[in-house]
């Protein structure tokens, strides 16, 4: 993968690290300054003038005018451009536009340069040039936008402001940077503010009408590559629809003699027919789409009738063979693809079974492999030793030698990741700076083109510093986490930064006792109401998290004691566990955070499974104590969230 940020750091060394008072942009509500757009602005381009005659009327209170670019050349202005769209540049007196390679066009990459009393701001393609805006704004003028709730967008309000005197360049690591989310506009708004461009949807709202009227004019008009991407099996062939006349459609369990509608037997040619006319239906349905991903249904199920073959499939298994039986749909897709839409591309979803490369069939050339690394979520994919998972001793370890040899056989390989919100991490703070920054050095240093992460909106809150320091590092790799949290806080947090940044390093390394200390001298340092709300909030998940590390706790010691055979300790010790169970659904549904978990709202009970693999361990009804004292929670700024 190649590293951008030292050609950026070596540029500016070159131009000199400087960044000076120009000429008065704007005073008193007024500016002799245009904003210019090229006579054949693309979308991109003429909606980043629109917002920065938005930010900057914001900031100062005046509008500046947008005008095409014309024979006469404006005596001040802000030009925003892409080299394909500026070919009369120097005939209108701007100097030519900047050159920008193959691979900046296809990562993204933009310049900001002062010319004499003008700006200039050059995108490799329209996309840059509204992240060239966008970065004007944030780095220059102090706008900031810590997540997708416009209630919490930092403006600051000043009577002047100077043209910046600049000259820089700036271009991504990664070739894909987003999210597999859902259908909130806010969340593409907030993308494109922090330069990620790509987002996946289900196929159900592709075909909806929420995404035809909210949220393709949103993506298009911000450039962001939009991909169809989800379990689908069962959308393209539906097993309402051809089981009852069809079973052999779906797949057949190894000694059994029924069908089950889990997975569809791909062999099946019939099956295979149906599910490739109505997916090819799908990509002639949405040409705006670039990518497609023909995926399996969530979970197992895979079809071992004589067709598919019956060698098991586990997950390490040298006899895997749910890779070939995905890859034989994909590739069928991927057939009509070539010919009828050359220009997309197919997406193989290595997830859990499917992972493995395939040990008989090869992709198709148009083919591009997402490995989603569903069982080590969250650790560090560059650590050795990790926690075993099933029969493998090392899960880093096996994902690693899955992306060599997926490298090895695609174009392309992306990674599906969940930085930024899982259902059963329920509505946890977690931070994972030193994760997240391990995990994509690795990744870049091995030619993976790039990731998107889990980012449903009912997560969003309790991994707003990961979702923020996933973007920062996705552009630029080699950015100290450090330093990114610390802006972070700095610019959310105020006079409570420190005590924030200290809580925030303090939970990573599981320093739990100075967690508490740390919030309290937050709250003290809160200068507004939105800070103190958004530090209430965290005190709550705070408190949520300490109740589910003592179940958490008690559980994997109750497991230990009940395999050792150590009944009487086992079942003492699980007494404690319903009661602290049922305080803890208290505590969620006193303080509201019910509102952020993943839908339905409620705490996962470790005690049922327990009682499942355990029968013995209940003698009698636990005492229930009384619920942990609670504050008022903030349920006007939880609310805000809301539709």
């Amino acid at each position: 993968m190649r590293k951008s940020w030292p050609i950026m750091f070596a540029a500016a060394l070159a131009w000199g690290p400087w960044t000076a008072k120009g000429a008065t942009l704007a005073e008193g509500g007024k500016s002799e300054y245009v904003i210019v757009v090229g006579r054949a602005a693309s979308p991109p381009e003429a909606f980043a003038a629109e917002e920065l005659q938005k930010y900057l009327r914001k900031i100062c209170g005046a509008t500046l005018p947008i005008v095409q670019a014309g024979e006469e050349r404006p005596k001040r202005m802000i030009r925003i451009r892409t080299p394909a769209n500026t070919p009369g540049a120097e005939r209108e007196g701007e100097g030519a536009a900047s050159a920008f390679s193959q691979s900046e066009t296809e990562h993204d990459a933009f310049q900001v340069e002062t010319r004499d009393s003008n700006l200039l701001l050059t995108g490799s393609n329209p996309r840059a040039s509204l992240y060239a805006v966008y970065d004007l704004l944030e780095q220059e003028f102090g706008v900031f936008w810590p997540g997708p709730f416009s209630e919490e967008e930092i403006v600051p309000c000043q009577k002047e402001i100077a043209l910046p005197k600049v000259k820089y360049r700036k271009s991504a690591t990664f070739k894909y940077r987003g999210y597999a989310t859902n259908e909130d506009p806010r969340i593409i708004d907030w993308m494109a503010k922090r330069k990620l461009n790509r987002v996946g949807f289900r196929f159900q709202t592709c075909d909806s009408p929420v995404y035809q009227a909210r949220l393709l004019p949103e993506i298009q008009k911000r450039g962001i590559l939009l991909s169809a991407a989800t379990h689908g099996f069962q959308y393209f062939i539906p097993s309402a629809k051809y089981l009852a006349e069809h079973p052999e459609y779906y797949s057949l369990p190894a000694k059994s003699d029924k069908r089950i509608p889990r997975q569809f037997c791909t062999f099946n040619k019939d099956a295979l027919k149906i599910y490739t006319d109505n997916y090819v239906a799908f990509m002639e349905r949405h040409p705006e789409i670039d990518s497609f991903h023909p995926s399996q249904d969530d979970g197992y199920g895979w079809c071992e009738c004589p067709l598919c073959g019956n060698e098991r499939w586990e997950i390490i298994s040298a006899q895997a063979r749910a890779s070939d039986k995905l890859l034989h749909a994909v590739n069928s897709v991927a057939a009509e693809a070539a010919t009828r839409f050359p220009a997309k591309k197919i997406v193989y979803q290595g997830y859990v079974a499917t992972a493995p490369v395939p040990k008989q069939a090869k992709p198709l050339p148009n083919v591009i492999a997402m490995l989603a690394f569903f069982e080590r979520t969250a650790s560090d994919m560059s650590a050795t030793n990790a926690v075993p998972y099933y029969s493998c001793p090392d899960i880093n370890g096996y994902y690693r030698r899955v992306i060599q040899e997926w490298g090895e056989l695609v174009p392309e390989v992306f990674i599906y990741e969940y930085y930024c919100g899982r259902s059963s991490w329920e509505a946890r703070p977690m931070v994972l700076s030193g994760n997240i920054k391990n995990s994509l050095k690795y990744f870049a240093d091995h030619r993976v083109a790039g990731l998107v992460s889990q980012g449903s909106y009912n997560w969003w809150r309790p991994y707003l510093l990961n979702h923020y320091l996933l973007a920062e590092l996705l552009w630029n790799v080699d950015a100290d986490p450090a330093e990114v949290t610390k802006s972070f806080c700095a610019r959310y947090f105020g006079k409570a930064a420190e005590a924030m940044q200290q809580y925030f390093s303090h939970f990573e390394a599981s320093a739990f006792a100075e967690c508490e200390l740390d919030l309290k001298n937050a709250e003290r340092a809160a200068e507004n109401a939105r800070t103190a709300n958004h530090i209430r909030y965290q005190q709550i998940l705070f408190g949520y998290d300490t109740l589910a590390r003592k179940i958490g706790t008690l559980y994997l010691d109750i497991h230990k004691l009940a395999r050792a055979k150590e009944k009487e300790q086992a079942m003492a010790k699980y007494e404690e566990i319903p009661p602290l169970e049922q305080a803890t659904q208290r505590y969620i549904d006193a303080s509201g955070i019910q509102l952020i978990l993943n839908s339905p709202a409620g705490f996962y009970e470790l005690s049922k499974i327990l009682r499942e693999n355990y029968p013995w361990l209940v003698k009698q009804t636990a005492s229930d104590p009384q619920t942990p004292p609670q504050k008022a929670s903030p349920r006007a700024f939880i609310e805000a969230d809301g539709e």
